[in-house]
């Protein structure tokens, strides 16, 4: 069982985005943006994750799948955004999150497509990221 003040993955990832995606800043969400939140940003979704059991025990290692949205005015814009984020995500390696948080093995991007919203008329850039990290059991 996890610690109250330990960081979880989702947390590290959305500060890490933040510190390391300057063109969005604080624009991180998880899944979905407030209303009328001015572009760009960035939404992020554990689409999965496996837990690592050793010998029948939970291991602390684990592998999830993210989807990292970038939506911005233009789709320039939201493909020189994608760039900077696959510049700071892929073949991390280290603690994630600043002070206290999770230690990433590693994190491999499976997945980009651009895509246009038609609902809110911004462009987006999808990408879908394979991160293995441990955490405290």
């Amino acid at each position: 069982m996890q610690g109250a003040d330990m960081m979880l993955i989702h947390e590290a990832l959305e500060r890490h985005l933040s510190q390391h995606v300057t063109e969005v800043g604080s624009r991180v969400y998880a899944e979905i943006a407030p209303p009328k939140t001015p572009t760009p940003y960035i939404t992020y979704t554990r689409v999965s994750v496996q837990y690592h059991h050793q010998f029948g025990k939970d291991s602390g290692f684990n592998t999830s799948h993210f989807q990292l949205d970038i939506y911005a005015a233009t789709a320039k814009e939201a493909q020189a955004i994608a760039v900077t984020m696959r510049k700071c995500v892929i073949d991390y390696n280290g603690v994630m999150g600043g002070d206290g948080g999770v230690y990433i093995g590693a994190a491999e991007l499976e997945n980009e497509m651009d895509g246009f919203e038609k609902e809110t008329h911004f462009f987006r850039v999808m990408q879908e990221y394979k991160i293995t990290y441990t955490e405290e059991v």
